[in-house]
């Protein structure tokens, strides 16, 4: 029997990790969190990457590691928020303290925050 095997456009959610920077170090961490130097995606990179989902249909977000911990955090939401709807944006966080500040951006952006 062959494996089974998925178009993106049949994903109901398309992530873009934006960074595997994360202030755990978690043993059971699929995403090898805090296990070697962290990797930020270039922001001319992550313009790419957004660009090749419009008119992506389904749900597109940020996920990490801390997706809140990249540099370009708030640069990058604003641009992926000129491409798709609210409704069709989301974020995977853990809400790291110290980064309240960015509570007013990330409910102006993301329809679906996932904690």
């Amino acid at each position: 029997m062959g494996a089974f095997v998925k178009s993106m456009v049949e994903m109901d959610t398309v992530q873009i990790e934006i960074t595997d920077m994360c202030r755990y170090s978690c043993s059971n961490c699929t995403r090898f969190c805090g296990h070697r130097k962290p990797f930020f995606m270039d922001f001319e990179f992550f313009k790419n990457a957004v660009d090749s989902m419009v008119g992506y249909p389904k749900m597109v977000g940020f996920q990490g590691g801390e997706p809140l911990l990249h540099p370009d955090f708030e640069k990058m939401c604003y641009y992926i928020r000129d491409k798709f709807p609210k409704k069709q944006l989301g974020l995977w966080t853990t809400l790291p303290k110290g980064f309240e500040h960015y509570r007013e951006t990330i409910c102006n952006i993301f329809h679906h925050i996932f904690i």
